[in-house]
């Protein structure tokens, strides 16, 4: 089952082209003002092949402790496994909370396109809390995925349109909380909740992924409850909720 108090959120495939790559992740619990080095390593075809490229991810507080790496001048359609580790003579591994080194890799795209078929998953609304006994806390369906791509191999991408997790719970808290960083810490820890799953970061972390909001990320109706303006004539947003954002 997953970790309950992971030391790593993500890391997650961002863009990736035919030529270059983007890694993200965030290391919780930061103390203001830190920088957290993550050193990285990319290995062609396989995780034990030599470093064929390196570089540094930095998480920072002032990023929402988050960072991100960018490789470029990769090979067109090639697969690279990545490592992630704590110094920079690469002698001790980032703990990567339940995933394995063989989980972390991704596929660069063909350089003159698709010519036969381009495939990709499209996902919303996931609420691991509408099934919390499907046998994977809430995330059978992310728990099934990597068997959908392994049988499927135009799956290149993804794509999350909306509502990633759902702010309804903590509405009330944050509509009263004046501080920026505080109302930030609270969606923080409703990140931490939703992607630390073991399931969903075992596809995220070699599936490239494009993400969205809707409503719920930032709370259940946001600009479309009566509530939420002014006051019944209005059509403007009242100002507790657009702190919101």
């Amino acid at each position: 089952m997953p970790p309950k108090a992971s030391q790593l959120l993500g890391p997650f495939i961002g863009n990736v082209t035919s030529s270059t790559a983007m890694i993200w992740l965030q290391i919780p619990h930061l103390a203001g003002g830190e920088i957290r080095a993550v050193f990285v390593t990319l290995h062609e075809a396989s995780a034990s092949a030599a470093v064929a490229h390196a570089s540094t991810a930095s998480a920072a507080y002032d990023d929402l402790n988050a960072g991100t790496v960018k490789f470029d001048q990769l090979k067109p359609d090639t697969i690279y496994y990545y490592k992630l580790w704590q110094d920079d003579e690469r002698a001790t591994p980032l703990d990567l909370s339940g995933l394995t080194e063989n989980d972390l890799h991704f596929r660069t795209l063909p350089k003159n396109g698709f010519d036969d078929q381009l495939d990709f998953l499209l996902m919303s609304c996931h609420n691991p809390g509408t099934s919390p006994r499907d046998g994977a806390d809430g995330f059978a369906v992310w728990a099934r995925i990597p068997e959908i791509i392994a049988e499927n191999q135009n799956v290149r991408f993804a794509l999350l349109a909306g509502d990633q997790v759902y702010g309804d719970e903590i509405e009330t808290e944050l509509k009263k909380e004046p501080g920026l960083r505080k109302r930030q810490e609270l969606y923080l820890k409703l990140y931490q909740k939703f992607w630390d799953n073991l399931y969903y970061r075992r596809v995220l972390c070699s599936l490239p992924a494009f993400l969205m909001w809707d409503d719920h990320d930032l709370t259940d109706g946001w600009g479309s409850r009566d509530d939420s303006f002014t006051d019944s004539k209005s059509s403007t947003i009242g100002p507790d909720w657009w702190r919101l954002f």
